[in-house]
């Protein structure tokens, strides 16, 4: 006699007493191309640690006798210590299961976000010849005065030596980084980047969100932090570094799920999974 059953070893138990495998399709880059889900978790996590790095702002180029500023380091965000600003770490994001959270990794100059975190992006220098850096998650650097960087997030950019409506003008000063504002710049050489903060959320001590330097008047470009991929530097000469998410928490609970359109690694190390979002947007779900 045939068999009338089918074999569902593997299976997820979910409600109404269906059976669904929980599995996900990844491609040689972590990029989700599609999952099935079998309802929530049955082991999410209560709460998750998190950083969220927004992208860095651009620094300028020099124009006929001035200088430029360096771009902001990109707001910084982290339930671990420590954080942008001076602030003190935040607190961890509760989790539910089967709830879609909202990951966003900015590019250069643009905003990051995992759930109700964001983080903004870094201030544009005062460009070429231009007066005044801009507001940011760090404030760029400016010829005549630096952008202000956001409360928790980063620090104001440096300013220039040079007086307005005269020329030749100062150089720009340094982009405010997450870890200290970027520092004045002289009639002829650029201020430098604020400095980096490190945090060790991924296992790793890794320095974000550094100032770009300044440039002066012949073009004599200051140290900055630049444009690393997934640091969240300030440019100093140029685009400024792309942004990242991380989201931790203890490896006694289920791996969360990550939809298409995101670029993710994973890690388990010291007791922790630690999920590390380089590119794109999508969600997560437990």
């Amino acid at each position: 006699m045939a068999n009338l059953f089918r074999n569902t070893s593997g299976g997820k138990a979910v409600s109404g007493g269906a059976l669904a495998p929980r599995t996900k399709k990844t491609n040689s880059t972590n990029q989700v191309d599609g999952w099935r889900r079998g309802g929530s978790s049955s082991n999410p996590p209560v709460s998750v640690d998190f950083l969220v790095l927004a992208g860095g702002g651009p620094g300028a180029g020099t124009g006929a006798q001035v200088g430029g500023g360096g771009g902001g380091g990109g707001g910084f965000r982290s339930s671990v210590a420590p954080t942008g600003g001076g602030a003190s770490a935040e607190a961890k994001l509760n989790i539910s299961g089967g709830v879609a959270y909202t990951v966003v990794v900015g590019g250069a100059g643009n905003v990051s976000t995992f759930s109700t975190v964001t983080s903004t992006q870094g201030g544009n220098s005062g460009g070429s010849g231009s007066a005044y850096g801009f507001s940011g998650g760090s404030g760029g650097g400016g010829i005549y005065g630096g952008g202000s960087g956001t409360s928790g997030q980063g620090y104001s950019g440096g300013s220039g030596a040079g007086t307005y409506g005269q020329t030749p003008c100062g150089a720009g000063g340094g982009g405010g980084a997450g870890g200290g504002g970027g520092s004045t710049g002289s009639t002829s050489n650029g201020g430098v980047g604020g400095a980096s903060v490190t945090n060790s959320i991924s296992g790793t001590a890794v320095a974000y969100a550094g100032g770009g330097g300044g440039a002066g008047q012949s073009g004599n470009y200051n140290s900055g932090f630049g444009s690393a991929p997934n640091r969240g530097g300030g440019g100093t000469h140029g685009n400024g570094g792309s942004g990242l998410v991380i989201i931790r928490y203890a490896d006694s609970f289920d791996d969360l799920i990550p939809s298409a359109g995101l670029t993710w690694s994973q890690s388990v190390t010291g007791g922790y999974k630690i999920f590390s979002f380089t590119a794109g947007s999508g969600t997560v779900v437990w």
